[in-house]
Protein backbone atom coordinates (compact mmCIF):
# COMPACT_ATOMS: atom_id res chain seq x y z
CA UNK A 1 0.00 0.00 0.00
CA UNK A 2 2.65 2.60 0.74
CA UNK A 3 4.12 1.45 -2.45
CA UNK A 4 1.11 2.84 -4.30
CA UNK A 5 1.31 5.98 -2.56
CA UNK A 6 5.20 6.63 -3.02
CA UNK A 7 4.58 5.66 -7.18
CA UNK A 8 1.16 8.07 -7.04
CA UNK A 9 3.49 11.27 -5.45
CA UNK A 10 6.37 10.06 -7.90
CA UNK A 11 4.51 10.09 -10.90
CA UNK A 12 2.59 13.21 -10.56
CA UNK A 13 5.35 15.00 -9.64
CA UNK A 14 7.25 13.39 -12.46
CA UNK A 15 4.19 14.23 -14.91
CA UNK A 16 3.78 17.98 -13.45
CA UNK A 17 0.18 17.24 -12.42
CA UNK A 18 -1.15 20.33 -10.73
CA UNK A 19 -1.76 19.67 -7.05
CA UNK A 20 -5.21 20.29 -6.88
CA UNK A 21 -5.89 17.52 -10.25
CA UNK A 22 -3.70 15.22 -7.72
CA UNK A 23 -5.58 15.31 -4.72
CA UNK A 24 -8.92 15.52 -6.64
CA UNK A 25 -7.93 12.55 -9.08
CA UNK A 26 -5.24 10.17 -8.07
CA UNK A 27 -6.27 10.22 -4.54
CA UNK A 28 -9.92 11.41 -3.46
CA UNK A 29 -11.98 10.03 -6.52
CA UNK A 30 -10.28 6.57 -6.49
CA UNK A 31 -10.91 6.01 -2.85
CA UNK A 32 -14.42 6.83 -2.96
CA UNK A 33 -14.81 4.48 -5.97
CA UNK A 34 -13.17 1.73 -4.23
CA UNK A 35 -15.92 1.19 -1.44
CA UNK A 36 -17.93 -1.44 -3.56
CA UNK A 37 -14.74 -3.28 -3.83
CA UNK A 38 -14.35 -3.56 -0.55
CA UNK A 39 -17.59 -5.01 0.39
CA UNK A 40 -17.19 -7.30 -2.08
CA UNK A 41 -14.01 -8.29 -0.70
CA UNK A 42 -15.85 -8.82 2.66
CA UNK A 43 -18.45 -10.78 1.64
CA UNK A 44 -16.57 -12.85 -0.34
CA UNK A 45 -14.32 -13.83 2.48
CA UNK A 46 -17.36 -14.64 4.57
CA UNK A 47 -18.82 -16.51 1.77
CA UNK A 48 -15.73 -18.75 1.75
CA UNK A 49 -16.24 -18.87 5.99
CA UNK A 50 -20.21 -20.14 5.39
CA UNK A 51 -19.02 -22.85 3.21
CA UNK A 52 -17.00 -24.43 5.66
CA UNK A 53 -19.24 -23.97 9.03
CA UNK A 54 -22.28 -25.42 7.04
CA UNK A 55 -20.40 -28.42 6.40
CA UNK A 56 -20.79 -27.93 2.65
CA UNK A 57 -16.89 -28.33 1.96
CA UNK A 58 -16.13 -31.08 4.52
CA UNK A 59 -18.72 -32.91 3.10
CA UNK A 60 -17.95 -32.46 -0.39
CA UNK A 61 -14.42 -33.24 1.22
CA UNK A 62 -15.21 -36.53 2.64
CA UNK A 63 -16.62 -37.64 -0.52
CA UNK A 64 -13.75 -36.99 -2.42
CA UNK A 65 -11.45 -39.26 0.36
CA UNK A 66 -13.73 -42.27 -0.05
CA UNK A 67 -12.95 -42.60 -3.62
CA UNK A 68 -9.70 -41.23 -3.40
CA UNK A 69 -8.00 -44.38 -1.31
CA UNK A 70 -8.44 -46.82 -4.53
CA UNK A 71 -8.00 -44.20 -6.87
CA UNK A 72 -5.72 -41.03 -6.13
CA UNK A 73 -5.62 -39.03 -9.24
CA UNK A 74 -9.28 -39.41 -10.01
CA UNK A 75 -9.19 -38.33 -6.40
CA UNK A 76 -6.73 -35.26 -7.10
CA UNK A 77 -8.94 -34.52 -10.61
CA UNK A 78 -11.99 -34.07 -8.33
CA UNK A 79 -10.61 -31.60 -5.53
CA UNK A 80 -9.31 -29.62 -8.28
CA UNK A 81 -12.63 -29.29 -9.56
CA UNK A 82 -14.16 -28.40 -6.26
CA UNK A 83 -11.53 -25.99 -5.53
CA UNK A 84 -12.29 -24.81 -9.37
CA UNK A 85 -16.21 -24.72 -8.29
CA UNK A 86 -15.64 -23.27 -5.29
CA UNK A 87 -13.84 -20.52 -6.09
CA UNK A 88 -15.90 -18.78 -8.58
CA UNK A 89 -17.30 -17.27 -5.92
CA UNK A 90 -15.65 -17.53 -3.23
CA UNK A 91 -12.56 -15.44 -2.81
CA UNK A 92 -9.94 -13.95 -0.23
CA UNK A 93 -6.91 -15.67 1.91
CA UNK A 94 -9.75 -16.38 4.43
CA UNK A 95 -11.41 -18.96 1.75
CA UNK A 96 -8.09 -20.14 0.57
CA UNK A 97 -6.93 -21.20 4.21
CA UNK A 98 -10.58 -22.92 4.74
CA UNK A 99 -11.10 -25.03 2.07
CA UNK A 100 -6.83 -25.54 2.13
CA UNK A 101 -7.36 -26.55 5.64
CA UNK A 102 -9.74 -29.38 4.07
CA UNK A 103 -8.94 -30.06 0.75
CA UNK A 104 -4.79 -30.49 0.99
CA UNK A 105 -4.85 -33.14 3.90
CA UNK A 106 -7.26 -34.82 1.62
CA UNK A 107 -4.37 -34.93 -1.32
CA UNK A 108 -2.02 -35.97 0.84
CA UNK A 109 -4.01 -38.97 2.48
CA UNK A 110 -4.89 -40.38 -0.72
CA UNK A 111 -1.07 -40.39 -2.40
CA UNK A 112 -0.24 -37.24 -3.44
CA UNK A 113 2.94 -35.81 -2.74
CA UNK A 114 2.70 -32.16 -1.40
CA UNK A 115 4.47 -30.55 -4.00
CA UNK A 116 2.27 -31.49 -6.81
CA UNK A 117 -0.67 -31.32 -4.21
CA UNK A 118 -0.20 -27.65 -3.81
CA UNK A 119 0.77 -26.67 -6.67
CA UNK A 120 -2.57 -28.43 -8.40
CA UNK A 121 -4.36 -26.73 -5.26
CA UNK A 122 -2.95 -23.72 -6.08
CA UNK A 123 -3.71 -23.49 -9.64
CA UNK A 124 -6.98 -24.61 -9.23
CA UNK A 125 -7.79 -21.62 -7.16
CA UNK A 126 -6.98 -18.96 -9.97
CA UNK A 127 -8.54 -20.94 -12.79
CA UNK A 128 -12.38 -19.58 -12.05
CA UNK A 129 -10.73 -16.09 -10.70
CA UNK A 130 -11.57 -15.22 -14.48
CA UNK A 131 -15.15 -15.77 -13.23
CA UNK A 132 -15.33 -14.41 -10.01
CA UNK A 133 -17.00 -11.65 -9.31
CA UNK A 134 -15.00 -9.69 -6.24
CA UNK A 135 -12.19 -10.17 -8.55
CA UNK A 136 -13.59 -8.81 -11.27
CA UNK A 137 -14.75 -5.01 -9.41
CA UNK A 138 -11.06 -4.86 -8.49
CA UNK A 139 -10.07 -4.70 -11.75
CA UNK A 140 -12.48 -3.11 -12.79
CA UNK A 141 -11.25 0.08 -11.00
CA UNK A 142 -8.93 0.22 -14.07
CA UNK A 143 -11.37 -0.80 -16.88
CA UNK A 144 -14.67 1.46 -15.84
CA UNK A 145 -16.77 0.83 -18.58
CA UNK A 146 -16.27 -3.35 -19.27
CA UNK A 147 -19.38 -5.03 -18.09
CA UNK A 148 -19.76 -8.34 -16.17
CA UNK A 149 -21.58 -10.47 -19.09
CA UNK A 150 -21.61 -11.48 -22.75
CA UNK A 151 -18.10 -11.29 -24.39
CA UNK A 152 -16.80 -11.21 -20.71
CA UNK A 153 -18.01 -13.96 -19.38
CA UNK A 154 -17.27 -16.17 -22.71
CA UNK A 155 -13.82 -15.41 -22.27
CA UNK A 156 -13.86 -15.86 -18.43
CA UNK A 157 -15.31 -19.30 -19.08
CA UNK A 158 -12.51 -19.91 -21.49
CA UNK A 159 -9.95 -18.99 -20.03
CA UNK A 160 -10.69 -20.98 -16.99
CA UNK A 161 -11.07 -24.02 -19.04
CA UNK A 162 -7.74 -23.55 -20.31
CA UNK A 163 -6.24 -23.17 -17.37
CA UNK A 164 -8.10 -26.74 -15.53
CA UNK A 165 -7.35 -28.48 -18.77
CA UNK A 166 -3.64 -26.98 -17.89
CA UNK A 167 -4.07 -28.50 -14.13
CA UNK A 168 -5.48 -31.48 -15.36
CA UNK A 169 -2.19 -32.06 -17.74
CA UNK A 170 -0.10 -31.26 -14.82
CA UNK A 171 -1.89 -34.11 -12.54
CA UNK A 172 -1.87 -37.24 -15.59
CA UNK A 173 1.89 -35.98 -16.34
CA UNK A 174 2.70 -36.94 -12.69
CA UNK A 175 0.56 -39.88 -11.94
CA UNK A 176 3.24 -42.48 -11.63
CA UNK A 177 4.34 -40.21 -8.51
CA UNK A 178 0.62 -40.83 -7.04
CA UNK A 179 1.02 -44.40 -7.68
CA UNK A 180 4.52 -44.73 -6.10
CA UNK A 181 3.61 -42.62 -3.21
CA UNK A 182 0.11 -44.66 -2.80
CA UNK A 183 2.56 -48.22 -3.20
CA UNK A 184 5.04 -47.16 -0.91
CA UNK A 185 2.31 -46.24 1.88
CA UNK A 186 1.27 -49.94 1.43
Amino acid sequence: MIGFFVMAILWSIIGMVPVDQVIQKVFAEPALNYGPTIIYIVFGSWFGRVLVDSGIAPAISLATNRVGKKRPLLAAILVVLVTALIFISAYGVGSVIAIGVILLPIMLSVGVPREIALSAFSLAIGAPMYLNVVLYNQIKAFFPHSIYGGKYLVFGALAMAVQLIAVLLFLIMNRKKLILLKQMKI
